[in-house]
């Protein structure tokens, strides 16, 4: 390990115990201050019922995901106008732009002092119906958050002087706004982590990493198509190899920023990308998502118009594949941490082919367009698919996979092929 990554795990370690010396004793010392706090606000519950939760803010998924939908959930109540919330955020956030944007929805009060003064409170609050737990947005609600997004309105818009900012950046890109007709895509690594998070071992995400490259066949479906292609990312480690005038490595350029990330995803015609926080922004504005190598095999998309195909599950000695039915009796269905699945079962996942990329982004490009229709064996086939949701993932199917990903796969879903015969 480098000198500078021990220098930072030091500063970490350091932090934390000076933040456990103010903390600790602060509760003690703020605790009659923190009962007559929550006494004040049983009283006027009746009347405002005041809640209060923590942002993730240094995490993009987090940042976006968790107050998308509880501003969905908002949306959807009534009685959530006699709510008030109340919301802390520490100084280190991962996209200024979404909680400028957010700020116009929510109070948020950002930086040390009201994250400490939560801190102290937290013991007391977190036992009480006044504390909002983050993040929303756990697995186990998944499926019943595909109807809130089907239901709801996206819940952030651009005031119109940021309409004008980024028109005009668009321009400068090579694309005019509305005419152009672009789709963002993305590949994990390991490089933002990396840098924003040097010190700290984050390699269990690995698991979700992906090649940009191997997106090189469907790319080339989309020019043929006349869309514009956007490679988006804050920090990356592999150029895009594809030399095109419509294809603009925006990740490697003098353009990208932080709200051109969020304008530029609020207005693609679909983002295309793997695992990872910034398919958040995509959802926060009801962009149709495209998801590959989707990681873990048990969770889907979400957002309204949505279609995935996961990695596939392999042994690491004999290189075979691993049905889902039997990673699903094994609980494996969920899980995000590769040294379980490294250490305790000898699995790993592999990245999606170039070939299936291109064939779920063919199905993409005709769901929109409108042309997509199933066969009959088609139907068949994810009726089937459905069943396995059902039985293995104990969920309904809401999000649909990619048909050709399933029909060429069928066996790591079924473990009696006679249920998908006519």
């Amino acid at each position: 390990m480098s000198k500078a990554i021990n220098t930072v795990d030091m500063n970490f370690e350091l932090k934390k115990i000076l933040y456990k010396l103010v903390v600790y004793p602060a509760r003690l010392l703020f605790l009659p201050f923190t009962l007559l706090l929550i006494g004040f606000l049983y009283l006027i519950k009746p009347i405002k019922w005041v809640r209060v939760g923590q942002i993730t803010g240094g995490r993009l998924g987090h940042l976006t995901l968790d107050t998308d939908i509880l501003l969905r959930r908002i949306q959807a109540e009534p009685l959530s106008k006699n709510v008030c919330y109340f919301f802390v955020c520490g100084m280190t956030v991962a996209n200024k732009q979404v909680l400028t944007m957010l700020r116009r929805e929510m109070n948020i009060f950002q930086g040390s002092i009201p994250s400490l003064l939560y801190g102290v409170i937290f013991p007391v609050l977190e036992r009480t119906p006044f504390h909002l737990t983050f993040p929303l947005n756990s697995s186990v609600a998944e499926y019943a958050r595909y109807d809130e997004y089907n239901k709801a309105k996206p819940p952030l818009s651009f005031l119109g002087a940021e309409m004008d900012q980024g028109r005009e950046l668009l321009m400068k890109m090579g694309l005019e706004f509305g005419e152009d007709r672009y789709v963002c895509v993305f590949a994990r690594d390991s490089a933002y982590l990396g840098k924003i998070w040097s010190g700290h071992d984050y390699s269990y995400h690995d698991m979700r990493d992906g090649d940009i490259n191997s997106y090189a066949e469907a790319i080339e479906y989309l020019l043929s198509k006349g869309y514009f292609i956007l490679r988006m990312g804050a920090v990356v480690e592999t150029p895009l190899k594809i030399d095109h005038p419509r294809v603009i490595d925006y990740a490697m350029s003098e353009f990208r920023s932080e709200f051109m990330d969020v304008f530029l995803m609020a207005h693609c015609k679909f983002f295309l990308g793997d695992t990872a926080g910034i398919f958040g922004l995509a959802y926060l504005f009801d962009v149709p998502t495209l998801s590959v190598n989707h990681t873990p095999f048990g969770l889907a998309p979400y957002c309204k118009t949505c279609l995935f195909i996961p990695k596939k599950l392999k042994k690491i000695d004999s290189g075979d594949s691993f049905p889902f039915y039997e990673a699903a009796k094994s609980g494996l269905e969920e899980c995000q941490i590769a040294d379980i699945l490294k250490n305790e079962h000898e699995l790993k996942y592999v990245d999606n082919t170039p070939a299936e990329i291109l064939a779920v982004t063919r199905e993409m490009c005709e769901r929109l367009e409108g042309s997509f229709k199933y066969s009959e064996d088609e139907k068949r086939l994810m009726d089937a698919y459905c069943g396995f949701v059902t039985k293995y993932l104990s969920r309904d199917l809401k999000a649909p996979v990619g048909i050709m990903w399933l029909k060429e796969n069928k066996e790591l879903y079924f473990e009696d092929l006679s249920v998908i015969e006519n």
